[in-house]
């Protein structure tokens, strides 16, 4: 077994984390253009998700895994190719984790990245910055909101509130801008 490529591809900058290149095996091709952001939480650590989305043996991956603090982004997958986080929604989402616990919370930084992330994405595939409730709606979505088509998770919040409050988070960063000149993410 070879040794995990760990590449920085871009510092932090522009109110976005740094990145990192760390492949996993687990993706196809992209079927379908991009219309949706699927959040996502990865019930442990950062460290755990990366390292579980590096086996083959998984079967699963996402194209951005997102540290507790929200200082670092760990892309595994191509934004064009196809992530497999969310089952029927796979073809045309970009999914991000952010490492933690959905019972125990996750830190004002770390909704703060991610929020900023989202709205880069949004801004860099058209992507409108609604919420997108179901699977094949242009927007952001829980992976919750999904359903049993987007394998049944509960992820990362159950409370409306809650996502409202990180939609108008995303809204924030998108009116902000500001976004980087070169592209953020492998494509």
């Amino acid at each position: 077994m070879q040794p995990a490529q760990h590449t920085v591809l871009a510092a932090a900058a522009n109110g976005l984390p740094q990145l990192i290149w760390r492949p996993s095996p687990n993706f196809s091709i992209r079927t379908r253009k991009i219309n949706q952001v699927v959040i996502h939480d990865t019930e442990g650590s950062c460290h755990s998700a990366v390292s579980w989305f590096g086996l083959t043996r998984s079967g699963v991956s996402s194209h951005f895994v997102l540290s507790e603090d929200g200082t670092q982004a760990i892309q595994m997958v191509p934004l064009s190719k196809k992530a497999w986080h969310a089952c029927a929604a796979n073809s045309f989402s970009i999914g991000i984790e952010m490492a933690g616990f959905e019972s125990k919370g996750f830190l004002e930084s770390e909704w703060e990245a991610v929020a900023r992330m989202t709205a880069y994405l949004c801004h860099r595939y058209g992507i409108p910055v609604q919420w997108a409730r179901g699977v094949g709606r242009a927007g952001i979505a829980r992976h919750y909101d999904l359903g049993i088509a987007g394998g049944g998770h509960k992820d990362p919040t159950l409370d409306s509130s809650k996502w409202q409050w990180f939609l108008g988070l995303v809204a924030k960063q998108a009116s902000i801008g500001g976004w980087p000149d070169q592209p953020w993410g492998r494509e």
